[in-house]
C-alpha cells in the first residue's frame, strides 16, 4: 500500500460503504469525500462527513499508518485543526490535533476488496508503455466506440469554446480570429504560446496593410519576434 493508491481508493470510494464506523465504533456517513488538495495542507478539502448523528464540514487527511500524523508533525500545525476525519490504512496510534483534540479515524484496510490491490500490483509491474494495455482486448468494442466518440465531441467542444473566445476578443472579426488561431497552430506544442503572443503584438489589421509586400511582412514578423538586431 502507498499513499497514492490510498488517495485513489478514498477519492472514488473503492471500499465497502454499507456500514462504516470509526475506530471508536461511531457510525460514519460519507456525503462528500472532499476535493483533492494539490497544495500544502490536508489531502482533501471541504468534505462533508456524518459522524454519530452529527454532520461535519471540513478536511480529510490520509496516511498509511495513523502514527504518520505525528511523524509529519501535523499535531504541531494549526492548519490541520480543520481535519474532521483521519483516513488510514491501519490505525497504530490514537492521534490528536494542535488543540489536543482526538480526531475521528476511519481504517480502510478491512473495507477494501483485496483483489483491487492485486490488480494494482499487476499494473505497477507491467512493462507496457501504457500500463493497462494488456486489458484493452477485454473491453467491449461498443464501449470503446462510445468512449472515443465522447472524446471527439469533448475535443470539438473545447476547440469551439477556444475559437469563440478569440472571436469575441477580436470584436467578431473572422479574419483576425483565423490569423491568431493560425499563429497558435504554427507554434505546435512547444512554441504555440509565443506565437499567440506574437499575433497579439502584431495584429492582423497591421499586417494586412502590407499584404502586397512580402519583404515588409517578414520584416514586421521578425522584428516583433525580436530576431532583428541593430548593427
Amino acid at each position: 500500500m502507498n499513499e497514492q493508491l490510498l488517495h485513489y481508493i478514498w477519492q472514488f470510494t473503492h471500499f465497502d460503504v454499507s456500514a462504516l464506523f470509526t475506530t471508536k465504533h461511531l457510525p460514519i456517513s460519507i456525503y462528500s469525500v472532499g476535493k483533492p488538495n494539490p497544495n500544502a495542507g490536508a489531502d482533501f478539502l471541504n468534505a462533508k462527513i456524518g459522524i454519530d448523528e452529527l454532520v461535519w464540514f471540513g478536511d480529510v487527511e490520509l496516511h498509511i499508518n495513523s502514527s504518520d500524523w505525528n511523524k509529519h508533525a501535523h499535531h504541531k500545525d494549526k492548519k490541520y485543526n480543520s481535519v474532521i476525519l483521519h483516513v488510514v490504512w491501519q490505525e497504530d496510534k490514537v492521534i490528536q490535533n494542535n488543540n489536543e483534540e482526538e480526531i475521528h479515524c476511519l481504517e480502510l484496510q478491512p473495507l477494501v476488496n483485496h483483489s483491487l490491490l492485486g490488480f494494482y500490483r499487476q499494473l505497477m509491474q507491467s512493462k507496457s508503455w501504457i500500463l493497462c494495455q494488456p486489458y484493452f482486448k477485454e473491453v467491449d468494442e461498443f464501449i470503446i466506440s462510445q468512449f472515443t466518440e465522447r472524446l471527439l465531441i469533448e475535443r470539438m467542444e473545447e476547440k469551439s469554446k477556444a475559437l469563440t473566445a478569440v472571436f469575441v476578443k477580436q470584436n467578431n472579426n473572422l479574419e483576425s480570429m483565423f490569423y491568431q488561431s493560425l499563429c497558435h497552430s504554427l507554434g505546435l506544442k512547444i512554441n504555440s504560446t509565443p506565437m499567440y503572443y506574437l499575433s497579439n503584438q502584431l495584429p492582423y489589421k497591421v499586417l494586412s496593410k502590407h499584404r502586397n509586400n512580402l519583404f515588409q511582412i517578414e520584416a514586421l514578423l521578425f522584428g516583433v519576434a525580436g530576431f532583428l538586431r541593430e548593427r
